[in-house]
């Protein structure tokens, strides 16, 4: 017997099919003919069905109930009648309500050092609408960060605020934003929507929701200022020059959040104290110590973010002023920003150019 996992909560077998409603299409996908079932010597579908929804009548004919039919198309295949039984795909509806284990995601980096502590706004307006998200789908939400225990706090806020699960990912906080998305994926991999901040309250690069996208093989939404929780869900997103997108997500899905797409809702005192009691599940291992502040999680070399900086030729001029001007570029006149229409992979060619010409991809 496998093991649980303590991720998703159990589920029993008449809750999972309490999710499923089921609607008789009012045309019946079988139609017995009584008049051909009255020369039969056989009625061997009385006995072949597993339903036992054929049932004799008093003048030699046959009663089928087509409602209860399993639809597996065995008393088609033991009649021995031609024109008995008419068999055709059903017409039927069904309608599965999103069920508890299938959860929504919510991503939260907490920031704990001197400088800065806590989360962004984005992270704050991201747990608000995996919470909203949750309620108009019938759906829990999980929220999952990546830390030590001291990022335990933001977890804890948020199971204070209506999140019903908290997992923290044991690992260094310092690591890039691909080894970060590569540690969540697994945790929201089976999670119908996973929510994230397009920034965090350190390095606001934004870029761990389209490394999390692309792991999963998901449709991402970035940059969101709008939602409406209808059916499918539509997200509105911001663009350059006060442009909007308006976007149908009709799948699993990653979206980022701008700060100030909704605050978060204040916790009731009663859940803030239960709050801090409630457990928050550990995933991973951490880092092996290696007296430094790197360390190695799933092969990955974790090393303090740092920016590139960019590569620049020494100044010219015969005087300190002169290489003064040469570096500020003060007496350069303006030029204009290049307009580029291209497919997305000549466009994104043409972007690693320009950034290899201003030295920004040197090694």
């Amino acid at each position: 017997m496998t093991e649980r996992d303590p991720l998703w909560p159990e589920t029993s077998f008449g809750d999972r099919m309490d999710t499923v409603e089921f609607k008789v299409s009012e045309k019946p996908h079988i139609v017995v003919d009584g008049k051909v079932c009255a020369d039969c010597s056989t009625l061997a579908c009385i006995v072949a069905c597993p339903a036992d929804l054929f049932v004799p009548t008093s003048d030699g004919g046959i009663l089928f109930n087509y409602e209860q039919c399993f639809e597996c198309g065995t008393c088609y295949l033991v009649c021995n009648n031609e024109g008995a039984i008419s068999w055709s795909y059903p017409e039927g509806w069904i309608r599965r309500r999103l069920p508890e284990h299938l959860m929504i995601a919510v991503c939260i980096k907490w920031i704990g050092d001197a400088a800065v502590s806590g989360v962004s706004a984005a992270d704050e307006a991201a747990v608000e609408m995996a919470l909203r998200h949750g309620e108009s789908s019938g759906s829990s939400v999980l929220a999952v960060t990546v830390g030590g225990p001291a990022a335990d706090r933001c977890l804890r806020d948020a199971l204070a605020c209506g999140v019903k699960t908290a997992v923290r990912i044991d690992a260094s906080a310092e690591m890039d934003s691909a080894a970060v998305a590569a540690a969540l994926s697994p945790v929201v991999a089976h999670s119908t929507a996973v929510w994230c901040g397009d920034y965090s309250a350190d390095r606001g690069s934004g870029s761990v929701p389209a490394f999390l996208a692309a792991l999963l093989e998901r449709q991402q939404a970035l940059g969101v200022v709008g939602v409406e929780f209808i059916d499918p869900l539509r997200v509105t997103r911001r663009l350059d020059g006060g442009r909007r997108e308006v976007l149908r997500v009709t799948g699993p899905c990653v979206l980022s959040v701008e700060g100030s797409v909704a605050r978060l809702r204040r916790a009731s005192l009663r859940a803030a104290v239960a709050a801090q009691t409630a457990d928050v599940l550990p995933y991973g291992r951490p880092p092996a110590s290696t007296g430094s502040t790197s360390g190695v999680m799933s092969g990955v070399v974790v090393r303090p973010y740092r920016p590139r900086a960019r590569v620049l030729a020494a100044p010219a001029g015969a005087t300190a002023l002169d290489r003064l001007r040469a570096l500020t570029d003060a007496s350069a006149a303006p030029q204009p920003g290049e307009t580029v229409e291209a497919s997305p992979p000549d466009a994104a060619r043409r972007i690693i150019e320009v950034l290899d010409d201003w030295g920004y991809l040197a090694e």
